[in-house]
């Protein structure tokens, strides 16, 4: 095992190169078979390729690479990611990358860049909330309409055919209008000139809130004079019939401008009205023509908007439609769930128990938090004569033939796991050396056996666990199966959690 001066510790084409003050070439580890492990309870980072190994502790930090390694961690992160690369084939090759950058498109920020060692590269939006990210990369503010719960417009796009409903034609009703081509109906005699009807699932709404809705229409007569006026009803239709909402024929308005194609307003007083998700909308324009011939007017350049009371904005959250809604928190219920009611979205998130799923407790958390890990290291046990088993207590370097002598008792319930030998010689060609964690004086599954005539090294168990109780007394126990003196026992570890 080789510890020195170390102060430079480079990586080059998947060779790491550690040097010391004088700049001499201590050992060159290839990356791609490089074993690492961490001792945070000694300060100490050991390298192993298989055939050196360098021990790395927290005083020789500040001289290597300058201090540029705060912790043992930054250097184990550094020298992994290096090897990390050269083991799926990475890293290595004809040459190296040295720099890394990071371009987004202007929507978004960029910090951390260029990397030329290690980092990281952070992105965040570049925009307010109040905009939106555009098919190219760039930000853009969201359009605004007239906004307030009242401006929600309906166009009546004559050139599209709806069907027949209930004996009827019907033309569409659209928040979308149709501009290019214009639309007329005409009418010589008293009675209907138009229906219109909204798209299926138009609105999709629960309930219509009650104020005025605005018809701004365009008619022309076939002469001037007489008093010809025009009236519109409001109904809703479920698929089967059409029910009446509002109208204005109690208060028609004239149609006054003769040949000239005039735009007419009209105001229609709409109540609250309950609607279910699939009903539609429809409107019928009377008429009383007056011995002229009336023409409405629509698409193109004479474009007949509806105003109406629904919201442009949000106009059903959650099965509320109130137009102001806010959101509360609570801990009702045994899991994260919603619940709207009247104009408030209560999110309750339960405190976590048992039959509660939800979130930990301050005090559920400190008795969280108190479950630490517990590292026990023996140290420099040493060898282990022939034919020959030995009880060593854990976090300790006391051996003794004498189990009961050799026990730690622990004052907490935990797991064990994470077992590690390390040997200083090689052991004796005769036979293994078996080291077993015993709880309560009996052998568990955590073993490690160390094979006739292995080299030097570390041998681990970290896949098999063993329960420990209350006042359980744990011990490691040694078996040298050789004829002759055993590998010198440099440490066993094990983790308490």
């Amino acid at each position: 095992m080789i510890s020195c001066n170390i102060q430079t510790i480079s990586y080059t084409d998947c060779i790491l190169t550690i040097q010391d003050s004088g700049g001499i070439t201590i050992n060159e580890f290839m990356l791609a078979n490089l074993k690492m492990f961490q001792n945070d309870t000694m300060g100490t980072l050991y390298l192993n390729d298989g055939s050196t190994e360098i021990t790395i502790n927290l005083a020789q930090l500040p001289s290597i690479n300058g201090g540029a390694f705060a912790t043992l961690l930054d250097l184990f992160t550094y020298i992994e990611t290096q090897r990390n690369l050269c083991q799926c084939g990475c890293g290595g090759g004809s040459g190296t990358v040295t720099s890394v950058d990071l371009t987004m498109p202007s929507a978004f920020s960029v910090s951390g860049n260029p990397i030329t060692t290690a980092g990281t590269l952070a992105v965040t939006g570049a925009g307010l909330v109040s905009q939106y990210i555009r098919g190219d990369g760039s930000l853009a503010n969201f359009p605004t309409g007239g906004g307030g719960g009242a401006s929600q417009p309906y166009y009546l796009n004559g050139g599209t055919n709806q069907g027949v409903f209930v004996g009827n034609t019907y033309y569409e009703m659209s928040k979308t209008p149709v501009i290019g081509v214009g639309a007329d109906f005409t009418i010589a005699a008293d009675g209907i000139i138009a229906r219109f009807l909204t798209d299926a699932g138009d609105p999709g709404l629960l309930n219509i809130p009650a104020g005025n809705w605005n018809f701004e229409m365009w008619f022309s007569a076939s002469s001037s004079g007489g008093s010809p006026t025009f009236s519109v009803t409001l109904y809703k239709y479920d698929g089967a019939s059409f029910t009446s909402i509002a109208t204005s024929s109690a208060t028609p308005e004239n149609i006054t401008g003769g040949t000239t194609i005039d735009l007419y307003f009209t105001a229609l007083a709409v109540p609250a009205t309950i609607l279910t998700a699939t009903d539609r909308l429809a409107i019928s324009v009377d008429i009383v023509h007056s011995g002229r011939t009336i023409t409405l007017h629509t698409q193109n350049s004479h474009l007949c908007e509806i105003i109406t009371t629904f919201s442009s904005g949000i106009s059903a959250l959650n099965g509320l439609t109130d137009s102001v809604q806010s959101f509360a928190v609570g801990t009702t219920g045994v899991d994260f769930n919603i619940a709207s009611s009247l104009a408030v979205h209560n999110f309750n998130l339960p405190t976590a128990s048992a039959t509660n799923r939800g979130a930990l407790s301050t005090a559920d958390w400190t008795t969280f938090n108190s479950k630490i890990l517990t590292v026990l290291n023996s140290m420099t046990v040493g060898t282990i004569a022939a034919s020959t088993t030995t009880y060593v207590m854990p976090g300790t370097n006391i051996a003794s033939v004498t189990e009961s002598a050799r026990t730690y008792y622990l004052n907490n319930a935990c797991t064990a796991a994470r077992y590690l030998v390390a040997t200083s010689t090689a052991q004796s060609a005769t036979g293994s050396l078996v080291v077993t964690f015993r709880n309560s004086a009996a052998s568990t599954s955590i073993t490690v056996t160390i094979a006739a005539g292995s080299a030097a090294g570390r041998v681990t168990d970290y896949v098999n666990t063993a329960s420990c109780l209350v006042d359980s007394g744990i011990s490691h126990q040694v078996v040298n199966n050789a004829t002759a003196t055993s590998a010198n026992i440099a440490q066993i570890s094990i983790n308490l959690k």
